[in-house]
């Protein structure tokens, strides 16, 4: 039986800049991605919505929120069925005061895989 790739593994999409722009080349067409970048933005697009959907987002960094997140971010790891486990979580107050708090995860994929990823919320 053949090794699956990393499209087979994680799927495929658009793929994003740092700040969220698509990437696309001079010519316009768009940059496509695969592997553990999949699973990042996923991950990126559910935090931020669940951070949007539990009103998160805009209050002042304490224990009570970071409690709040931590909470929020396994939830929404749970949910992404090619995450077998979250490793490990830390919840920091954010360098940008405009952010609510920064969330670097260490998460191991089904595929035993692990991905180190941070995120502002």
């Amino acid at each position: 039986m053949a090794e699956l790739t990393d499209a087979e593994r994680f799927g495929t999409g658009i793929e994003f800049e740092q700040s969220w722009d698509v990437v696309a080349s001079e010519t316009g067409s768009i940059g496509k991605t695969s592997g553990l970048a999949v699973l990042e933005r996923d991950l990126a697009f559910a935090l931020g919505r669940a951070a949007r959907e539990e009103d998160l987002r805009g209050r002042r960094f304490n224990p009570n929120l970071r409690e709040d997140v931590r909470i929020l971010v396994r939830s929404v790891v749970s949910d992404i069925g090619r995450i077998q486990q979250l490793v490990d979580a830390t919840i920091t107050q954010p360098d940008d005061a405009r952010r609510t708090a920064e969330v670097q995860l260490v998460v191991e994929a089904t595929t035993g895989t692990r991905g180190e990823f941070v995120f502002t919320v």
